[in-house]
């Protein structure tokens, strides 16, 4: 622990030296009269509030110990918001290639099933709406995670500072 410099006692010296041509003029009768005078001091500060100094030293070294709880606290926070936003960047990725990749070619498969049934005669027509329901709702599932995995890199970027270069995965065909 540091030592704190209001615990000892401050002795200042001082020595002061005064131009009297053009200030004072001589006065008669008043011996050293228009000489220029020389004053010394002697200071001394005996610090007689030491409780004082002491608590305020205590205060600080609490204030510095909560500033680094803080830190800390504001670390962890940041580390768990980026890992966060990580696992939900990447589930958005996973969501978009089950999308692109599984989902849609069977829903576009079985609405053309649905159609041919339709038009055969072996399916109704709200068999033909409904294969279209499910199309448009994995493409619309598609859409928002692809959404969520931009604001998701947004998150990131924030949280990190840099920017992220993108990579858009590929559409299989």
């Amino acid at each position: 622990r540091p030592e704190v410099p209001e615990y000892y006692p401050d002795i200042t010296l001082g020595l002061d030296y005064f131009d009297t041509r053009t200030a004072m003029r001589r006065m008669p009768g008043v011996s050293g009269s228009g000489d220029d005078p020389i004053a010394a001091s002697v200071s001394i500060n005996i610090p007689l509030w030491v409780r004082k100094y002491r608590a305020g030293v205590r205060e600080a070294e609490a204030g510095h110990r909560a500033a680094l709880r803080a830190k800390r606290d504001r670390e962890n926070t940041l580390g768990s918001d980026v890992k966060m936003s990580l696992y939900h960047f990447r589930d958005a990725g996973r969501k978009i290639l089950l999308y692109r990749g599984t989902l849609l070619p069977k829903a576009q498969e079985a609405l053309k099933a649905a159609e041919t049934a339709y038009q055969a005669g072996r399916a109704t027509f709200l068999d033909l709406i409904d294969g279209q329901r499910v199309l448009l709702e994995f493409q619309l599932a598609l859409e928002r995670a692809s959404t969520d995995q931009a604001v998701r890199l947004g998150e990131l970027e924030m949280l990190t500072g840099r920017d992220i270069p993108r990579r858009v995965p590929k559409k299989k065909e």
